[in-house]
């Protein structure tokens, strides 16, 4: 768990306990929702921006609560800002089914190793750049350095990968050694 998820975590809960005790608090009688006279009645100001005075100090509690609340379920969502989908499309003479592509990171970490044989690598993970390595039998691997500075809302375009860089070409079948019918 995160230091971030933890902090969501106990505004929600400070939230949910500002409720419930506001709630406990008018059961036992302690506070009440009666209307306060006018010199009694409760006023927060921001900066001379920002004023709010109301006649029911009480019901103060319940917005703070709710207020974290909220605070909490709007940071906890997942953010679709974080998130890359890479559009594209490989061409040529293969099976779709054997096309791999794989993404990854522009850094990399290089390592001393101890006398003792353990390894220790300190990372401070940035993606400035991506790589597609498009692996398919028969061609050469290719290699496609994306920028992340390049994407519009998210999206990354690649274009279109035509595969040609053949390794190995396939047989030419020869009817003669065919056995059976056609």
């Amino acid at each position: 768990m995160t230091p971030f998820d933890l902090a969501v975590i106990m505004a929600g809960a400070c939230g949910l306990i500002m409720v419930t005790g506001g709630i406990f608090l008018l059961y036992k009688g302690a506070i009440s929702l009666s209307k306060t006279s006018g010199q009694e009645a409760a006023s927060l100001e921001f900066k001379k921006m920002f004023k709010l005075t109301t006649h029911y100090p009480a019901l103060g509690l319940f917005i703070i609560g709710v207020a974290f609340m909220a605070l909490a379920l709007s940071f906890s969502k997942p953010k679709s800002d974080d998130e890359l989908t890479i559009k594209g499309q490989v061409k040529g003479e293969f099976d779709p089914g054997s096309l791999l592509v794989f993404v990854t990171v522009d850094k990399e970490a290089i390592s001393r190793v101890d006398t003792d044989g353990r390894v220790r690598v300190s990372i401070t993970p940035s993606v400035d750049a991506l790589y597609l390595r498009i692996s398919c039998p028969g061609y050469k691997e290719t290699i496609k350095k994306v920028e992340i500075k390049d994407s519009r809302f998210g999206v990354i375009s690649i274009g279109e990968i035509v595969l040609a860089n053949k390794v190995v070409e396939k047989p030419p079948v020869n009817p003669a050694n065919l056995e059976g019918k056609i």
